[in-house]
């Protein structure tokens, strides 16, 4: 392996290990835009039609770093707040707002204290009961912590789930892919206190004046926690400029943007050491590492960052961080009086940590193979000849393909999760006219195709509610056209299938079914995830044939099904209905082939229905959509022997599903399910 000092070779494998950054870590430019582009879109949606609160993606996901544990943080912003300094009028937007003015904390650079001014027409019983009265005249101030631990109070009773609180964030601790929910409250203006930033010298022109107006601009928002260095956190909000470094981050160019994902990569990689040594694997965490990519770019020429460079690139970033610790001084980007190493990098804990880092400098290139979180490593890839020979070749145009497109997939499969309880088209369908790119149509086409199927489910007439025949023909038909254009995007087609059984059309219902489970493309998502000497063959078969995005995605796309009480969901699945509000998901072959049986038994079709139920058996066992990876397929299985009246073998399956400790297993009823079923044969 080369040293650091051997210009040629460490170009070389510079060059290898971009490569491999593109094709198995990060993606290549046009695969991080189609990850960034996802989310601004999203949140114009949801906005649009939120009187409470507006949401903000950010974190690792919407920076563009999709890889093993990164993070999706959701800040959540009041709307009928607004936040001011001492001095400045009430815009007119504004007048009907509660207002908070800022004030000083007497800590580190980059906190404040909130200070009721007035309410507005719409409190939150959050805000209210979070409200502490300070001094001999009473003053009104917000107590963070309150307000804070109130929140995480109030996202637990709102999910039913467990959450706790860590810094500013509420938590939800049962879930497989965990996301940090930040309450805030908004303020329009740029902090006074970062005055400095706004005209610090650049001496490379990064950032851009006009980036730098846009940041100013975009003011900033203040978050339920406090300095950690101070004595008393209870008032204490800290200031948040998360849209700020989301724009910095967005505006580095590819290389420097690796290099990011190399330091986010090398800190997960020497965490489990941090524990083991220190005793605190967060000592060092992301926000430093992005600290230091953004003030390595500022002071350097872009000419040096450059592909063959990378490593260099790494390596004096490295050394920026090492420096960092031995002088116990992390500068915060904005407020650079504020050492963010204060009271967490300093006497013991320092020296040990300066020496983990002085063992990785010994490394050198290997420096990216220590631990164990990332198994194989990078560099353990990188030493194979074969890996190395694969990554010199380029790539066909069919793979360049099915590589965005299994990006936008991911995209729409967090569209799919997110628009499940939109009731208003009006948003999205505003979007898709004024969309620019193919990226843009997808995801607002696909969110509006969504919305429809929503507004279908709400539209169903209901059984309990008098209808003449005519106007429940007028509602059905309606329904109907509601579904047709969510119906074309793969296993979409399977509500409108459902919509078909239960209206009792079950031969229309057949055809549907059999249509999904001809499709090849189940497992095709995963393929990325598969080693570059094998990627060539994972194509899916749309590359290249002069398909446009949207075509593409509308023949391989597959996601679970999602159902909640009511004209789509079947009676089959009441008691797992009853044990949540939040709806049940089903992976979507299972639930075509349970479907299909449930049509052939209606039909009297035994044959089918037998064949069917030998599907569902083999189904268990599918790599993707199995039983290993989703506890209600066990559960479909169940059903269908209970349908035929195979008590003891329902009994089975009911006990195999509740025995699989899948995602939101403790909300499986399976147990509940076998003890109705003895108690019907005693």
């Amino acid at each position: 392996m080369a040293s650091v000092g051997d210009t040629g070779e460490n170009e070389r494998m510079s060059v290898l290990l971009s490569r491999l950054l593109d094709r198995k870590v990060i993606g290549t430019p046009e695969m991080v835009t189609i990850k960034r582009r996802i989310w601004p879109i999203q949140e114009r949606i949801q906005n649009s039609s939120n009187d409470f609160e507006d949401l903000t993606y950010c974190g690792s996901q919407p920076e563009g770093i999709v890889m093993q544990g990164s993070d999706l943080d959701v800040l959540r912003t009041d709307k009928n707040v607004v936040v001011l300094y001492q001095g400045q009028s009430i815009p007119k937007d504004c007048a009907h707002k509660t207002v908070l003015f800022i004030r000083e904390t007497g800590c580190r650079s980059g906190y404040a204290t909130l200070q009721l001014g007035h309410f507005g027409e719409m409190v939150t019983e959050t805000l209210s009961e979070s409200l502490v009265p300070v001094g001999a005249d009473d003053t009104l101030y917000v107590s963070s912590d309150i307000y804070r631990e109130k929140c995480v109070k109030r996202i637990a009773e709102t999910t039913r789930m467990k959450a706790e609180s860590h810094g500013p964030s509420s938590i939800l601790t049962e879930i497989q892919h965990q996301s940090d929910h930040v309450y805030s409250f908004v303020c329009n203006s740029f902090p006074r206190e970062a005055d400095e930033w706004i005209t610090r010298t650049r001496v490379y022109g990064w950032p851009s004046q006009e980036l730098i107006d846009k940041i100013v601009q975009s003011g900033c928002h203040l978050v339920p926690i406090g300095d950690k260095c101070s004595g008393d956190t209870l008032l204490q909000w800290r200031i948040s400029l998360v849209k700020a470094e989301k724009r910095l981050v967005h505006s580095l160019n590819h290389v420097q943007f690796q290099v990011y994902c190399l330091l986010k990569y090398f800190l997960k990689q020497i965490q489990d050491t941090l524990e083991k040594v220190i005793g605190d694997r967060d000592i060092l965490c992301s926000y430093f590492m992005k600290t230091l990519i953004i003030f390595a770019v500022e002071n350097t020429h872009q000419m040096f960052w450059q592909e063959k460079n990378l490593f260099y690139c790494f390596w004096f970033c490295f050394n920026i961080l090492a420096s960092w610790v031995k002088s116990g001084c992390c500068p915060n980007y904005f407020f650079a009086k504020n050492n963010m190493f204060e009271k967490k990098v300093h006497g013991e804990n320092q020296r040990k940590l300066l020496h983990i880092l002085e063992q990785c400098h010994v490394l050198k290139w290997m420096s990216l193979s220590v631990g164990t979180y990332f198994d194989p490593s990078i560099m353990e890839y990188l030493r194979y000849a074969k890996v190395q020979d694969e990554l010199k070749r380029p790539r066909t145009r069919e793979k360049i393909e099915h590589e965005n497109d299994m990006e936008a997939l991911d995209g729409l499969k967090w569209c799919r999760r997110l628009f499940l309880y939109r009731d208003s088209v009006s948003s999205p369908m505003t979007l898709l006219s004024k969309s620019e790119s193919e990226l843009d149509e997808l995801i607002t086409y696909f969110s509006s195709v969504c919305t429809l199927t929503t507004l279908a489910a709400d539209a169903y007439p209901d059984n309990m509610l008098p209808a003449d025949n005519k106007t429940r023909y007028k509602i059905l038909k309606k329904c109907k056209r509601w579904l047709i254009p969510g119906s074309s995007f793969g296993t979409e087609l399977l509500y409108l299938a459902t919509f078909h059984f239960q209206t009792g059309n079950y031969e229309k219902a057949l055809e549907l079914c059999k249509r999904i489970m001809s499709l090849n493309t189940f497992d095709i998502d995963d393929e990325t995830r598969v080693a570059p000497e094998h990627q060539e063959s994972h194509v899916h078969p749309f590359c290249g044939q002069g398909y446009s995005l949207i075509d593409r995605i509308k023949r391989i796309f597959t996601y679970l099904l999602f159902f909640k009480d009511g004209p789509f969901c079947l009676p089959q699945f009441q008691p797992e209905l009853s044990q949540t509000d939040r709806g049940v998901y089903i992976p979507s072959l299972p639930y075509a082939v349970f479907l299909y049986f449930l049509c052939c038994h209606e039909l009297g079709d035994k044959s089918g229905r037998d064949a069917a139920l030998r599907h569902m058996i083999v189904l268990k066992y599918d790599n993707q959509q199995g039983g290993h990876k989703h506890w209600i397929v066990h559960t479909l299985l169940g059903i269908c022997y209970q349908t035929l009246g195979d008590t003891q073998r329902a009994i089975r399956a009911y006990l195999e599903s509740h025995k699989t400790k899948t995602i939101f297993h403790e909300l499986n009823p399976a147990l509940e399910r076998i003890q109705a079923l003895q108690s019907m044969g005693e």
